[in-house]
């Protein structure tokens, strides 16, 4: 899921955001009724990066969200609720323990 999210985010923003995105699923909850719940969080390095990936007022990130949810649900063959936070942590390309506990599971670009 995370790589399916972080394939939207560079075809989206291309130029804007730098290659270095690091996109973690913070949780998945499949359901029997209903859509399937997942919740990401897309980490950048800078605040000025969060502006562009966010958008004014809103409105990349709701791109992003349409864009993604509608791949992951190909994939999956069923409807999912997608949840995208964007957090920002300075430096986390170079932070051994951070990459050492999110590497596992998800993914990063640009290394």
């Amino acid at each position: 899921m995370s790589e399916l999210i972080r394939k939207q985010v560079l075809k989206l923003y291309k130029e804007e955001v730098p290659f270095s995105v690091f996109v973690d699923i913070d949780e998945f909850k499949e359901r029997r009724k209903g859509k399937d719940y997942i919740r990401a969080s897309i980490i950048l390095e800078k605040e000025s990066q969060k502006r562009i990936l966010i958008g004014s007022g809103g409105s990349m990130i709701k791109l992003l969200g349409e864009r993604a949810r509608r791949e992951i649900e190909e994939f999956l063959d069923k409807q999912v609720f997608l949840d995208l936070f964007v957090k920002v942590r300075k430096n986390w390309k170079n932070d051994e323990a951070f990459l050492r506990n999110n590497f596992k599971s998800s993914t990063i670009a640009g290394n």
